[in-house]
């Protein structure tokens, strides 16, 4: 079994597993209430100390929780006897996939070939992006500080998860999505105990409303 990782990916994972830096002590507020993240729910655990979290403190923990899942996938990669081919692949023929390395290529042929190179956040044509003030999950990880306030569209898995971990370190935050409920994958009675958890820890939540 081969897996395909594309170069950007291979240098950022090799980097991360490589790299064994020491976490910055960061001393959080001691909150009264659980996010249902464990990885968030650690971070604000730790002793009241700094009562102003901000973007360096989550983008630290944010490169931990990385590193330390990147290991985990490469272990069991490993463990599994699955060999990985570092590169950039493409098709040349409707079997056959060629894997270059800098000057090095390699061509490999299968039966079934499966795509899995990941997803980016979609950016529709009619949506004013404008850097700073309306960005998508990733160019919010470039910001330099924590917004006071922030309206985020769309009550889906990424949604949800940026509306609680900012609304947990003290960001304002409304979740809008035109459809009735969060989650719709999920039972009604999950659906429905997350909104009630997330209004709970001060999310405001516009359900069945457009943008």
């Amino acid at each position: 079994i081969q897996t395909f990782v594309d170069r950007e990916a291979v240098e950022r994972i090799q980097r991360d597993i490589v790299e064994d830096e020491p976490m910055p002590d960061v001393k959080l507020p001691n909150l009264k209430f659980s996010t249902g993240n464990r990885s968030l729910d650690s971070l604000i655990a730790q002793n009241a100390v700094k009562h102003d979290i901000t973007m360096q403190d989550l983008l630290a923990r944010s490169d931990h929780v990385i590193r330390s899942e990147t290991a985990v996938v490469a272990h069991q990669l490993r463990r599994n006897g699955i060999t990985v081919l570092y590169g950039n692949a493409s098709f040349t023929g409707p079997n056959t996939v060629r894997v270059k390395d800098g000057d090095e290529a390699i061509e490999l042929n299968g039966h079934h070939i499966l795509i899995a190179t990941g997803t980016e956040p979609a950016r529709p044509a009619n949506v004013p992006f404008t850097q700073g003030r309306v960005i998508d999950s990733n160019d919010f990880l470039q910001m330099k500080e924590l917004p006071k306030s922030m309206i985020i569209v769309g009550g889906g898995v990424i949604g949800t998860e940026y509306a609680s971990m900012l609304s947990a370190v003290g960001v304002k935050v409304t979740l809008v999505d035109s459809r009735p409920r969060l989650l719709e994958f999920v039972d009604d009675e999950i659906a429905e105990a997350l909104q009630f958890r997330l209004r709970d820890i001060g999310v405001r939540l516009r359900l069945g409303e457009k943008v």
